[in-house]
């Protein structure tokens, strides 16, 4: 499961698509809209909230947010937020660069 499929180098270790990467691990339950493209880890994330204030701005109608498994997004052609859901290294923890 995950649409991100592109390795990183961990600036600890040094290596590029080591054993240790992972993609972080989806929580039990993720959040949609309508609307939206993407599936988000919370109602907390930056781009969801920015995305529904860009359609309160331009006098649309904003969707309901809706919580769900990442199956069920997925199987709703919904794609992992890349700010939610960014690979890192299971050992130190390092993001991607960039």
């Amino acid at each position: 499961m995950g649409s991100n499929d592109a390795y990183f180098e961990c600036t600890k270790h040094e290596t590029f698509n080591c054993s240790i990467y992972k993609p972080s691990i989806y929580p039990k339950s993720v959040m949609i809209t309508a609307g939206g493209k993407l599936f988000h880890r919370s109602g907390k994330c930056y781009w969801l909230n920015d995305g529904q204030d860009a359609v309160d701005a331009r006098g649309g109608d904003r969707s309901e947010r809706e919580t769900l498994s990442p199956q069920v997004a997925e199987a709703r052609w919904k794609a992992e937020c890349y700010h939610c859901f960014r690979w890192s290294c299971v050992v130190c923890g390092s993001k991607p660069l960039g």
